[in-house]
């Protein structure tokens, strides 16, 4: 999981289960089971508005971000509408361990 090519595979929710799987040790049901109440935790959270930070990872929030106007690709101007986005803000510890990578 540390490789770090351009080309390299994205890291699914299968991947997880099996790393889960492996680190805890215990049976892919149980692992998919322990991701599932995770994901759904962090889902939870950013829709009742709460932001979720894990430590030496990062920062996961809802974010409103306003109507706008933009440019279409030929150039004309174009009514941007408001959306509501979620931001991650990597924690210095990851951002370090990416630095050096």
């Amino acid at each position: 999981m540390s490789e770090t090519s351009s080309s390299a595979q994205p890291l699914g929710r299968k991947d997880l289960v099996r790393a889960v799987a492996a680190v805890a040790k215990v049976k892919p049901k149980e692992a998919n089971e322990i991701v599932a109440a995770m994901l759904g935790s962090i889902i939870d959270a950013l829709k009742s508005g709460r932001e979720v930070r894990v430590a030496g990872f990062g920062a996961l929030s809802v974010v409103h971000r306003p109507a706008r106007k933009g440019r279409n690709p030929e150039g004309q101007e174009i009514e941007v509408p408001p959306r509501t986005v979620v931001r991650f803000r990597p924690q210095k510890d990851l951002r370090e361990s990416l630095s050096a990578a």
